[in-house]
């Protein structure tokens, strides 16, 4: 049975027996071709019948070596759902998604900062964009004088 995933890019990856497929074309008839991530190294392919089918209708054997890819990525996506959904802190995120992880798939995990680096990434994209001047600030019913002057009244924003 074929799983969909999202990529960092908002793509779409078809996983199906531990490998990992990327889009390749939709043919006329809707059915959709499936190729191996690992190209050109590997000829594996796949066919869907219609888009989002979890049926593989054809598949084409492939050449490349296992690896834990499917399970990585599933690894690397609970963590971006977490860091999109939740204020926890990136090591926390990361240290819980860690915890779940099949301790044989430790050695094929990226390096740490890569992790925490995706996470903040994810992060930033559900943030608002930083004000570039005092217009675009909102203070909700304050003064904006309250905010630029200091105690004894001189500015510090200009």
């Amino acid at each position: 049975m074929a799983v969909y995933q999202k990529t960092i890019h908002g793509n779409s990856k078809l996983c199906h027996d531990g490998k990992m497929y990327s889009k390749r074309k939709t043919n006329k008839d809707g059915s959709e071709m499936w190729v191996c991530t690992k190209r050109p190294h590997c000829i594996g392919s796949v066919k869907t019948l219609t888009p989002h089918s979890t049926e593989v209708i054809t598949s084409n054997p492939h050449n490349c070596i296992d690896s834990p890819i499917v399970e990585l990525s599933e690894f690397r996506q609970r963590i971006a759902d977490q860091a999109s959904s939740s204020h926890t802190k990136p090591t926390q995120i990361y240290c819980s998604s860690l915890r779940d992880l099949d301790s044989k798939l430790h050695t094929s995990l990226p390096q740490r900062a890569s992790l925490l680096r995706q996470i903040r990434r994810v992060r930033s994209r559900h943030l608002p964009p930083d004000p570039k001047s005092l217009k675009e600030l909102s203070f909700h019913g304050d003064s904006i004088i309250d905010f630029i002057t200091s105690d004894n009244g001189g500015k510090f924003l200009q």
